[in-house]
């Protein structure tokens, strides 16, 4: 198994659903769940977790949001059902300049301590799961 997903609009139909969000256009508190589950049993397994589909692919503004937000929460990716989608989606998870330039921080300061498990970081302390979040934005650079 190299990475997990989940299926909103599969789930619906399997559970006999009229719909999977709400009138606020976010999903209803089963599909929530069931995302959710996805992101923890995929971070459990050590394999890479991507998110649903997005229906209205005529919203490129709308699919790019989403996407960030499943990034910011932890995904790695998104699936697209059109492909007006693929490059909202990659750009919504290529990490930003910004976001590249603190991990390039983040890393030299753990590289300046070797050994220590925490360090001082602009006014603030890091650790491991710091230096951790700063390898994985590395990483993800260039795969967009």
């Amino acid at each position: 198994v190299k990475g997990l997903t989940w299926g909103a609009e599969d789930l619906a139909a399997d559970i006999g659903a009229l719909a999977n969000k709400g009138t606020d256009g976010e999903y209803e508190f089963t599909y929530a769940m069931a995302r959710s589950f996805c992101l923890l049993a995929a971070a459990a397994a050590g394999v890479a977790a991507f998110d649903t589909i997005d229906t209205d692919f005529r919203d490129a503004a709308a699919t790019e949001r989403r996407a960030r937000a499943s990034r910011r929460q932890g995904f790695v990716g998104k699936l697209a059902i059109h492909p007006a989608q693929v490059a909202p989606i990659h750009a919504a998870f290529s990490p930003t300049e910004a976001e590249i330039a603190w991990a390039e921080r983040v890393i030299a300061a753990f590289q300046a301590a070797p050994g220590l498990g925490a360090v001082a970081f602009e006014g603030s302390m890091l650790d491991k799961p710091h230096l951790r979040q700063a390898e994985r934005i590395l990483a993800a650079r260039g795969r967009g």
